[in-house]
């Protein structure tokens, strides 16, 4: 056999062999990359939820509530946090009172609140210059108007209110 086809066809294996080695890397480089990125940008959102809640509550109100205006859509839960501060110098029990408030349509015509409150009350025990929270589950139910609906956030002692509003699409 000729001696210069035998070194031809090593030289293309070679080539060959080398071309797919050099096509594999860059897939798994460009594979590493975009899943590093993907880790990246869902710790980063976790990490401004958090930093976002912690800037709405550090003012050391009483009362806060995260969230307190999501658009929701029908036959889901809305979930929301309300934060209580203990500014009192002692150990305090909290009643947190949640109760349905005014709803409006699209029309701004007052209709009747169908939401349907998971949480009405809650007591918490709260050292001093501590916080704690609870979860707030609201379901819409398939039927619900659109419109924006309202709930009053009491926290007992003192009589600090606040407001969650639903809108409902």
């Amino acid at each position: 056999m000729n001696k210069r086809a035998i070194e031809l066809a090593v030289n293309f294996l070679v080539g060959f062999v080398l071309a797919i080695v050099a096509f594999g890397l860059g897939v798994s480089l460009l594979y590493t990359i975009f899943n590093d990125a993907n880790d990246l940008h869902g710790t980063t959102q976790g990490e401004i939820n958090t930093k976002i809640t912690e800037l709405l509550c550090t003012a050391k109100q009483k009362i806060c509530v995260s969230g307190n205006r999501v658009n929701q859509k029908r036959n889901e839960l809305a979930i929301y946090g309300v934060f209580i501060y203990n500014i009192y110098d002692r150990e305090e029990d909290f009643d947190i009172f949640i109760s349905p408030g005014i709803a409006y349509n699209k029309e701004k015509e007052e209709v009747v609140n169908t939401l349907e409150l998971i949480t009405k009350h809650d007591q918490k025990k709260i050292a001093p210059n501590d916080q704690d929270h609870i979860g707030v589950g609201i379901f819409i139910p398939k039927s619900t108007e659109s419109g924006t609906y309202t709930f009053n956030v009491r926290v007992v002692p003192g009589d600090d209110k606040r407001k969650i509003y639903v809108n409902v699409k």
